[in-house]
C-alpha cells in the first residue's frame, strides 16, 4: 500500500500490519504507525492465468505520448498591454462550471486491470501462464539500497538521509509522532528534534573508525579504508558487495558501542540476521516460515522508529523476498552478482561507441579465440600464472590434512598464545562463514 507524502513529494510504502495475525496488537495502535487501525488481510500474489484474464482485449499504444502544441491565435495590444501590464476589466475571466447543473468534469473511476501498461511478451509462451514466479526480485540491488537508507540516515549524508525538514513536517500531516514534528526554536528558527535514530558525532566517529580500520580476506570486499571519509564522516565509493559484507557481518559490530538507541540497534541486528539466512547455501523450509514471520515484525518495528519518507519501495520489497525463496530456491542462484561482472567485462570491450554492439561481438571473437590459443603456449599464460599473493611456503603441499586453498596476506604477526577460548571462537567463526 502506498502513501503520497506531500511536502517529501513522493510515494512511502508502510502498512505492512496487514501481514501480522489478525488478533495481533500492532493492529489496533494508531500512533505508533500511520494513525489508523489495520483490519486488512495481506493481499493475494496475482496468477498468471487472472492477468491473462485481465489482459484480454485490451490494446496497448506503446511509447511516450506526443503532444501537439496548438499555435496560438494573435492578440490585439491596447493601450495598457503597450505599456506591458494589462489592465484587469481587459482580462477575460473564464466561466467557473456550475456544480448544480452537472457539468462538472469526473476523472473515471480506475479499475484493477488499469494498473497494466502493457502485455508481457512472454505470456506468448504457453507455460508462461502457470509460472508462479513471473518476477524475480534482485536481492542484490534490494540489500543494497536498505543499505544506503539506514547508513545515509543513521550518518546523516546528504542526498542519502530520509531525514529532514519535509520528512518531519509529513508527520504533522499524517498526525503521529508530535514529539519529533519542527517547531521553532528561541531564536526563531526551525528546529527538528532529536529522533531515536540520530547520532551525536562523537558516536559518528566510532562508527566510521570501525569501518575504516576494519580488514577483510583478499577479494572478499573493498579497501574500506578509501571509502570512509573522517573529516565529513561519510561512506562513499561502495559497491554492492561491500554493502552486502557491511550489512551483514561488520555494521551489527561497530554499532556495539555507539548505536543511538536500543530499538535501532535491535532493527540493524534483525536485519544483519534475515539477509544472512536468506543469502545462505541451503535453505530450509520450516525455517523460511519463521523467517518470514520475523521480517514482517522487523518491517513493523522499523514503522514505529523510522519516518515515512525512509520506506521506499526497495524496503517495502523485503517482505515478498522468503515467498520467492520458497517458489526459486537459494537466492544465489538468481541475484545479479555473476551479471554485473560479466556486463562490466563486456563493456570493457566496446572500442568504437558509434557501433557498441559489433564492438562487443568482436571483442568477445577475440577473446574466445585468445584463450583457447593460450592453452597451447609455453611460459606464462593466465592459466598458469600465479596468483596475485602467491604463497612462499610450499613445506606443507603434499600434506592434505594442512592443505588449503585460501592464502595468508601481510605480515605475520605474533597475536599471542592460542588458549581455549579463542580455539572455541574461531572454529565457532569458520562453521558460521
Amino acid at each position: 500500500r502506498s502513501y503520497w507524502l506531500n511536502k517529501s513529494k513522493k510515494f512511502c510504502y508502510m502498512g505492512h500490519r496487514r501481514w501480522l495475525p489478525q488478533n495481533h496488537v500492532f493492529r489496533r495502535r494508531k500512533k505508533e504507525f500511520d494513525n489508523t487501525e489495520e483490519m486488512e488481510l495481506a493481499p493475494i500474489t496475482m496468477s498468471g492465468s487472472s492477468a491473462l484474464r485481465m489482459l484480454q482485449g485490451r490494446v496497448f499504444v506503446l511509447g511516450k505520448k506526443v503532444v501537439v502544441a496548438k499555435k496560438g491565435k494573435g492578440k490585439k495590444k491596447g493601450k495598457d498591454s503597450e505599456k506591458g501590464t494589462e489592465g484587469p476589466e481587459k482580462q477575460k475571466r473564464k466561466r467557473a462550471p456550475n456544480k448544480k447543473s452537472g457539468n462538472v468534469a469526473r476523472k473515471p473511476e480506475k479499475k484493477p486491470e488499469d494498473c497494466f501498461k502493457k502485455k508481457s511478451i512472454f505470456f506468448d509462451l504457453e507455460y508462461w501462464e502457470h509460472n508462479k514466479l513471473r518476477h524475480n526480485l534482485d536481492v542484490m540491488h534490494i540489500e543494497k539500497n536498505v543499505f544506503e537508507n539506514l547508513i545515509g540516515t543513521l550518518l546523516d549524508i546528504d542526498s542519502k538521509t530520509k531525514d529532514g525538514l519535509n520528512a518531519r513536517l509529513d508527520l504533522g500531516e499524517i498526525g503521529i509522532r508530535s514529539s519529533l514534528q519542527p517547531h521553532e526554536g528561541d531564536k526563531g528558527k526551525t528546529e527538528l528534534p532529536h529522533a531515536p535514530f540520530n547520532m551525536y558525532k562523537e558516536k559518528k566517529e566510532i562508527l566510521c573508525t570501525v569501518i575504516k580500520n576494519c580488514r577483510t580476506p583478499d577479494g572478499c570486499a573493498s579497501n574500506f579504508s578509501r571509502c570512509v571519509n573522517m573529516k565529513e564522516l561519510t561512506l562513499t565509493g561502495l559497491k554492492s558487495h561491500d554493502c552486502h559484507v557491511i550489512l551483514q557481518d561488520i555494521l551489527p559490530v561497530a554499532l556495539l558501542h555507539c548505536y543511538p538507541s536500543k530499538d535501532v540497534m535491535i532493527l540493524v541486528v534483525e536485519l544483519a540476521n534475515f539477509f544472512k539466512k536468506l543469502c545462505s547455501k541451503v535453505l530450509d523450509f520450516s525455517e523460511l516460515d519463521k523467517l518470514q514471520e520475523s521480517i514482517v515484525k522487523t518491517l513493523c518495528n522499523m514503522e514505529k522508529v523510522f519516518l515515512p519518507s525512509f520506506f521506499t519501495v526497495m524496503v517495502h520489497l523485503m517482505v515478498h523476498l522468503v515467498e520467492e525463496a520458497k517458489l526459486g530456491g537459494p537466492v544465489h542462484y538468481r541475484w545479479m552478482y555473476p551479471l554485473e561482472r560479466s556486463f562490466v567485462w563486456l563493456k570493457s570491450l566496446v572500442r568504437n561507441r558509434a557501433y557498441p554492439e559489433g564492438s562487443i561481438a568482436e571483442g568477445y571473437t577475440v577473446e574466445e579465440c585468445l584463450t583457447f590459443c593460450s592453452r597451447f603456449l609455453e611460459g606464462t599464460t593466465r592459466f598458469t600464472r600465479t596468483s596475485r599473493n602467491p604463497d612462499p611456503s610450499d613445506n606443507t603441499k603434499g600434506m592434505y590434512m594442512f592443505d588449503s586453498v585460501g592464502e595468508p596476506i601481510g605480515k605475520a604477526v605474533t597475536i599471542g598464545q592460542l588458549d581455549d577460548r579463542l580455539l572455541v571462537q574461531a572454529h565457532r567463526c569458520v562453521l558460521r562463514h
